[in-house]
């Protein structure tokens, strides 16, 4: 076959790629000025030289998996065109390979908006240890209305771009060489259309910009607002880069000082306790030299309930606000992590819960060489139980859900004592969830006190503040914003839970604590770790407290709820946790994270830590200073991410070696 030959089979499919490739390019460009739209409340701050400087390269990060995809396509024109390129089965296959893999990849870049403009983060590979284990999960997505807009943009993409496949398709079937065109022309056409494709297709497959510029993975976060440098992130780049970077990321911060060093510097919280000789490192003996005493305790872990609403929106949370007023106040509290599983784990054992790790699910606990098993910790059931107190555990659905059935009768209840949705009337279920929260605090209500005459440790997870949201009516006339009316009508059923329990003889002997899973990305987000997704409140109530109320400004956790709670009961036990009294005890920090991200803070300063990106920031949040100021105060950002990397590693060691409980040989 001769070259003119082979460049004139070759030339139309060429085309017929190019013309997907700049296709793609342009669906990518629109997907991302959706996300800007959505999220124009973050951009008060920004300049418009960053926003443009976002698409500009979020145009050559968009171009990767573009051109990969083309990279393959181009290699079959290549083959095909030695035997014609003409055939229907040609044309078809191309189709079908272009509507196939942008079907995912579109639907993929589409779901992440919303996403996103829940967690400020892109889709990662977390999501899959989500969607994985728990068909409550799909249930959601499919009831939430707030997500149908994206369904129908994602079915219109599709329609358009699979449209234009076609057309280009017929483009292509119905070329015509006509030998009557002008041959330098027609030459110039077959190399410069070939060329130019090579052109992107390279700077893709190479993960460069402008021939010459490479696209690490630290590079679309090298801008000086957090919302533009998430706005150049490609979504379905920045998943294939969560894959492949270690889904524990605690190993990202292993070189900022050794175990022994992480150790010592955590142990400073611990002020001059008793010190167990143990593999752990950690167990103390705490003593008290009051007398003991053993009023019931409610632990209240309330959905997605951050700070926001308590100091921004009072209105939402009377109930809550009022509380406050009469009970010790720690607004100074951080929930370890951005899920309910990681929240939970950690309100009631005292170990930190970090990054994108199910650490209640088996199935994800030991998978992989570098797993750690499904831990055995001691905590507050385990710790109350030795006191003689019944621990149960109250959720709206179902109690395998990121299998806490499992890990809960392993550490610390009894299975007849987790009550779930397979215990209530199906008539109550009002959602993929299960019951609402007026349900389950009725049922908590009447069923806390039935033990016998035992105190109990009573816990409640909270749901209704979840999507989607479903409101009784009488509840909506707050707010048209349907969050703002789950997170009133939450905090009116907590109102009525505690009118409930007022009527119950064990009321004025107990203790209610109540404190966020975590928060909800609410206001504008000025940092890498929006504050609001973490910043949670802790109060504790009871009307036996005789100098109430009080605000406590020491920085802390949820994983502090344990020693805090067994320094009111003035009882002498053994903390095997990272968790400290708050009443008696500081800390200089608190440390929490997101999936992917690790943050430290002080009255000042917020550290943060990139694990994708391998990217660090300080900002000077108390000024709302969105710039990194790590360079200017070197000895704060030192010390932030010193405390945080020691933190991490202290943990991980704790788990991986099943440090958690003593075992029952040791004395």
């Amino acid at each position: 076959m001769d070259l003119k030959k082979y460049l004139t089979n070759l030339y139309p499919v060429i085309a017929y790629i190019f013309k997907i490739h700049l296709l793609a390019l342009l669906i990518f460009f629109i997907i991302r000025l959706i996300l800007l739209f959505t999220n124009w409340h973050n951009v008060e701050y920004v300049d418009n030289e960053s926003i443009t400087g976002a698409f500009r390269l979020g145009l050559y990060i968009d171009n990767i998996p573009v051109a990969c995809i083309s990279a393959l396509a181009v290699i079959f024109a290549c083959l095909i065109s030695f035997w014609g390129s003409d055939r229907k089965i040609f044309r078809h296959s191309l189709n079908i390979y272009y509507i196939s893999i942008y079907t995912v990849i579109f639907g993929f870049a589409i779901a992440d908006i919303p996403y996103f403009n829940f967690f400020f983060k892109h889709l990662d590979v977390s999501i899959l240890a989500w969607l994985s284990n728990d068909t409550e999960g799909y249930q959601m997505i499919l009831a939430e209305s707030s997500y149908y807009k994206y369904f129908a943009l994602f079915f219109i993409t599709i329609l358009l771009f699979g449209l234009c496949v076609v057309y280009f398709s017929k483009k292509w079937k119905n070329y015509n060489a006509d030998d009557s065109v002008n041959s330098k022309l027609k030459l110039a056409k077959y190399i410069l259309i070939p060329i130019a494709l090579l052109a992107v297709c390279y700077t893709g497959v190479t993960k460069k910009q402008r021939f010459v510029y490479p696209i690490t993975l630290w590079t679309p976060y090298l801008g000086s607002s957090s919302f533009t440098n998430e706005l150049t992130v490609s979504p379905v780049y920045n998943f294939w880069l969560s894959m492949i970077v270690p889904q524990y990321k605690d190993r990202e911060v292993n070189h900022l000082i050794s175990l022994d060093d992480s150790f010592e510097l955590i142990k400073k919280d611990f002020g001059y306790q008793y010190f167990i000789e143990d593999d752990s490192r950690i167990r103390r003996r705490v003593t008290s030299d009051k007398e003991e005493i053993r009023p019931n305790i409610v632990l209240v872990i309330m959905e997605a309930m951050s700070s926001y609403f308590i100091t921004e929106t009072p209105h939402l949370t009377p109930t809550l606000n009022e509380l406050i007023n009469k009970s010790y106040y720690f607004r100074n509290i951080y929930s370890q992590a951005i899920h309910t599983n990681q929240g939970t784990f950690s309100s009631l054992y005292g170990i930190p819960s970090l990054f994108d790790r199910v650490i209640m699910d088996n199935r994800v606990a030991t998978g992989g060489s570098n797993a750690v098993p499904l831990p055995l910790c001691e905590g507050l059931p385990y710790n109350l139980n030795k006191k003689g107190y019944v621990s149960s555990f109250y959720l709206a659905h179902e109690k395998a859900y990121n299998n806490m059935d499992m890990f809960f009768s392993l550490n610390g209840y009894e299975m007849k004592n987790l009550h779930s949705r397979e215990n209530y009337p199906p008539s109550e279920y009002v959602s993929p969830w299960g019951v609402n929260d007026g349900y389950l605090f009725k049922y908590a209500a009447n069923t806390l006190g039935n033990n016998g005459g035992q105190p109990f440790f009573g816990g409640i997870l909270t749901i209704s503040n979840h999507p989607d949201y479903i409101i009784p009516d009488e509840f909506k006339y707050v707010s048209k914003n349907d969050s703002e009316q789950a997170v009133f009508y939450s905090d009116q059923c907590i109102k009525q839970f505690m009118d409930d329990a007022a009527k119950h003889d064990w009321f004025d002997n107990t203790i209610f604590v109540f404190v966020a899973d975590h928060g909800r990305l609410e206001g504008q987000a000025l940092y890498e770790m929006p504050l609001s997704f973490n910043h949670v409140p802790l109060i504790i109530y009871s009307p036996l407290f005789e100098d109430a109320p009080k605000v406590i400004d020491t920085y802390g956790g949820q994983i502090d709820i344990f020693p805090t709670v067994m320094g009111l009961l003035n009882m002498d036990y053994e903390n095997n946790s990272l968790g400290i009294d708050l009443m008696k005890e500081t800390r200089p920090y608190a440390v929490f994270s997101s999936d992917d991200k690790l943050g430290c803070i002080d009255d000042n300063f917020l550290y943060c830590y990139n694990t994708l990106s391998k990217q660090e920031y300080l900002y000077d949040y108390k000024a709302n200073n969105s710039q990194n100021v790590a360079s200017v105060h070197k000895e704060a950002f030192d010390s932030m991410r010193v405390y945080a990397s020691a933190t991490v590693q202290v943990t991980n060691y704790l788990l991986k070696n099943q440090l958690l409980r003593k075992k029952k040989d040791e004395n």
